[in-house]
This record gives C-alpha cells, structure tokens and sequence, in this order.
C-alpha cells in the first residue's frame, strides 16, 4: 500500500509488513480517533504509519472467496467465450457460464508463509519468503507439518469453525 499525510506519516517511510484492503477503514478510524469496531476484519496500519511498528512478522491474512468448477469441457473448447466482437467483456462472460455459490476457498497469510484451502482441491503451503510468488506446493512434507497446522489453528479461529483438510 502506499499511503500519504503529510504531518501524520513520515515522508519516505518503508515498511516490510502485510497488510489488505480490509485495513484502510480501521486505519482512517484509527487517525479520526474514532472508536473501531470490534467485528472488523482488517486491523488499523496507524502505528506502521507512524513508524512504530515496522514489523509484524506475528500478523495473519485471512481471506475467503466462493467459486465454482468451469464446465469439464472448458478447455477442449474455449473458443466461444473468447469471442472478441462480443461487448461484454471476458470475464463476465466465463463468470455468467460457471459462477454457481458452490465451494469455499480460505487462504490465510502470515509474512513467509501462505495457506490456501479450498473444498475441491488438496491444501497447499508455499513459502513466501516475504514476498508474493508461490513457487513449491510444500503441503504434506513432514518438515512443514508443524508450519501447516499453526495456520490451520489461525485460519480455525478466525472463521470460527473447523475446516478438515
């Protein structure tokens, strides 16, 4: 993110921390000195901003999104959705075809490492090593088990139920 007030964050400031979307209304609230709400799900950045807390290596993501499958014959032939005289656009056109609420998908992040669970497909853990490139599904290598479940537990807690994988 990059963000700018002169007189309230440090010009030229660079902080190596996470952060979402969710955070950018519990950060102004933070600077308007408004009470946040509990049941918000980002946190305020107001002490990164400040220059009091460059690091956050303890900090989760969570994130949640519903999806369903593409047709099973998708691939074989694309080509009717690929159609370029077509004025709506692409994406709304494969959405329009497959979107059906059907499945959950959760990923939980911290700074090096990253979960992703989804109802129709095998977990997979990457590590990020700070930066945004998922490169070895790691998921199921015993050395990693202990990493996995820490972020099960967060993911659990968060979402408040128990996702078996």
């Amino acid at each position: 993110m990059i963000w700018y007030a002169p007189g309230r964050i440090k010009d030229g400031l660079e902080a190596e921390n996470i952060s979402q979307s969710a955070d950018i209304f519990p950060t102004l609230l933070d600077f308007a000195k408004i009470e946040i709400p509990s049941g918000l799900v980002g946190r305020s950045l107001r002490g990164v901003l400040e220059g009091e807390e460059l690091h956050n290596d303890d900090r989760f993501i969570i994130a949640s999104a519903s999806y369903s499958e593409l047709p099973e014959d998708y691939w074989l032939n694309p080509e009717p959705y690929f159609n370029k005289d077509s004025e709506v656009p692409f994406h709304t056109r494969v959405e329009k075809l497959t979107w059906q609420d059907e499945h959950q998908t959760y990923m939980v992040r911290d700074l090096n490492w990253k979960l992703i669970i989804s109802d129709t497909d095998e977990p997979e853990l990457y590590f990020m090593d700070g930066g945004h490139v998922e490169r070895e599904n790691l998921y199921g290598k015993p050395e990693y088990e202990k990493k996995y479940l820490e972020l099960m537990k967060e993911l659990n807690s968060v979402l408040k139920k128990t996702i078996t994988k």
